[in-house]
């Protein structure tokens, strides 16, 4: 029963308030916040240059375009609602 409240700080050996600042795991969370976006940015390249992430990229690409036309959608469908 004893294991179940073992983290609030029962146990012989000193335990650290939440609120403590510990400059070694700020560095440590720096750290792995930079890995992390380089392993992103690798991901976005990855995707990018496969034959998926370029189908998906122009997707978007003509969808922006036809959003962009004149009368795509803008009185045609208010007309149609009214």
């Amino acid at each position: 029963m004893g294991a179940v409240l073992s983290c609030c700080g029962g146990g012989s050996e000193p335990t650290k308030a939440w609120g403590e600042f510990d400059p070694s795991q700020a560095e440590r969370d720096r750290e792995a916040r930079e890995r992390a976006a380089a392993q992103a940015e690798a991901r976005q390249q990855k995707f990018e240059q496969s034959a998926v992430g370029r189908a998906a990229l122009k997707s978007v690409q003509n969808a922006k375009k036809a959003e962009a036309r004149p009368g795509a959608g803008g009185a045609e469908a208010a007309d149609w609602l009214s």
